[in-house]
């Protein structure tokens, strides 16, 4: 009777832990989101530096990896990406991410200039507009 009961509760334990590991949910672990712009379209070749989950580049798809429980990403903005409204996605045409912390500088001229908020449901992260009507962030930073 004991032998049998040992397989029971090893028989539990397994079934308990096989539910510990890192999918992409918060639990930890790996995972892919996607920098688009208003129609969902990718961002392509954004350079980033995730602090836990590493540098890289965006895909053709805007996908990139980070670490899902606790990393922070750094996008660097050239001229030809900065005129794009920019949403974090899910998947390529998925829905937003919603309640990322990002900040943001933008350049003024005379030094850079900070702003910073969360995205919405959508995963729009908010802009700032020059005197010419071009958008003009420089870096932002997205807290996982």
């Amino acid at each position: 009777m004991k032998s049998v009961m040992s397989i029971v509760i090893a028989g539990v334990a397994v079934f308990a832990l096989s539910g510990c590991g890192g999918d992409g949910s918060g639990g930890g672990g790996m995972d892919t989101h996607y920098l688009t712009n208003v129609d969902g379209v990718g961002i392509r070749n954004v350079p980033y530096d995730c602090r836990v989950g590493g540098a890289g580049t965006t895909g053709a798809d805007g996908a990139y990896g980070f670490e899902s429980a606790g990393d922070d990403c750094t996008f660097t903005f050239d001229q030809h990406a900065t005129d794009e409204p920019l949403y974090i996605k899910r998947s390529e045409f998925g829905a937003g991410v919603s309640g990322l912390y990002y900040y943001c500088t933008y350049n003024t001229g005379s030094g850079n200039t900070p702003y910073r908020g969360w995205t919405d449901g959508s995963g729009h992260i908010k802009h700032v507009w020059n005197h010419a009507g071009a958008w003009v962030i420089d870096r932002c930073t997205l807290e996982y």
